[in-house]
């Protein structure tokens, strides 16, 4: 779900986007309401204009929409971190604990990837002379003459060397972003998140029902996990299977981490899909 004052997706992310483009193109033909397709039950018109709380008003119709699709079919409410969402998906996983809010993790790093280039000077310039380049090759590629010559600002920036080196520490500056999402793939856990990771992970298993006994295996689960012990000791062929594939081969006895890792692997960590058909329905 996401914050707008249009529509409000539930779960799209298998959504083909041809399809959208030939409803939306139907719909505009159609001015008395959205057209009647099954694709469109997931879709919610929300007018905050006529609410008072805007947090318990967008938690309200999230929970309609739960309610409609059926509740057990979510594991989790994915949005940007404006206040008003946030408040709406933590009531929601209050009155739902099997439901976690979840900040949407693409939006959080273009978040801290746009104060760093939009809101510093020196950002801010290296990116505009990055773009005269990309509206450069991108006129010349579209153009059958040699009318678009590169421009003599341009030819000097391609030989200015402090252009190349400002380019280079901004590169670096946005490297930590860049780690974020291969922190997820890397062999290991690392030590000084090791106690973060085990108590997030039992403060989810509590929520999805689980007592102390089960809580206590499922910690061992992922020491051995981290240990690469058996059955976690075999290799994740990425060009052949799914993760969800690789996590239903570990076969062993009241296996709870299996049970978290697929819970956690059905909710897609961000709502970039949502965002593509925002800007399709304008």
């Amino acid at each position: 779900m996401e914050e707008n004052s249009g529509p409000s997706v539930a779960n799209l992310s298998e959504v083909d986007t041809e399809e959208l483009d030939h409803i939306v193109q139907t719909n505009k033909k159609n001015k008395r309401g959205w057209p009647k397709n099954p694709l469109w039950n997931h879709f919610v018109e929300i007018n905050y204009q006529e609410s008072g709380h805007k947090a318990i008003f967008t938690a309200d119709e999230m929970e309609k929409v739960l309610i409609n699709i059926c509740i057990d079919k979510f594991g989790a409410v994915v949005s940007d971190d404006a206040f008003a969402m946030s408040l709406a998906k933590q009531y929601i996983s209050d009155k739902y604990p099997k439901i976690l809010p979840v900040q949407c993790i693409a939006h959080h790093i273009q978040l801290i990837c746009s104060d760093i280039i939009c809101k510093t000077l020196f950002g801010k310039k290296v990116l505009q002379q990055y773009q005269s380049f990309v509206i450069y090759f991108h006129a010349s590629h579209r153009s059958d003459n040699d009318n678009s010559a590169m421009t003599l600002e341009l030819q000097n920036l391609i030989h200015d060397h402090q252009f190349w080196a400002n380019a280079e520490v901004l590169a670096k500056v946005l490297a930590p972003a860049k780690n974020a999402v291969k922190i997820a793939g890397s062999k290991g856990i690392k030590s000084l998140v090791f106690q973060d990771i085990l108590h997030t992970a039992l403060e989810i298993w509590k929520k999805l029902g689980g007592e102390l006994a089960s809580a206590n295996i499922l910690v061992a689960q992922i020491k051995m996990y981290d240990a690469f012990e058996p059955p976690y000791n075999y290799t994740f062929m990425e060009s052949v299977e799914s993760l969800q594939t690789w996590w239903n081969g570990c076969k062993m006895p009241d296996h709870y981490l299996q049970k978290l890792a697929l819970h956690l692997l059905a909710i897609t960590l961000h709502s970039a899909s949502c965002e593509h058909i925002f800007s399709i329905l304008s």
